[in-house]
């Protein structure tokens, strides 16, 4: 018998946290504001902020590490589903 690790896609995000959380509270169960659960994945998101001694400029990028974890089939539709809601053209 085998036992499967779990499958896991990692993102590198530049859209505001909030915006992040509203999504997944309302595809998810939230378990806590950098936690969600839906059925067969879940994810987990880690603000990662500025090191204040290399900023050379006044402006702030917002940075999410979002952790996709589960069963394959179903981390890849919801990694597929968060990329259209996010979907940008530069604007």
């Amino acid at each position: 018998m085998t036992i499967e690790s779990p499958y896991e896609v990692i993102i590198d995000s530049g859209i505001l946290i909030k915006y992040i959380q509203a999504y997944f509270r309302k595809i998810s169960l939230e378990l806590t504001p950098l936690h969600y659960k839906g059925l067969q994945w879940e994810v987990i998101l880690t603000p990662i902020f500025q090191d204040s001694n290399k900023i050379t400029r006044s402006v702030y990028i917002p940075r999410t590490e979002i952790r996709f974890i589960g069963e394959r089939e179903a981390v890849e539709e919801v990694v597929h589903a968060y990329r259209l809601e996010f979907l940008s053209a530069g604007g």
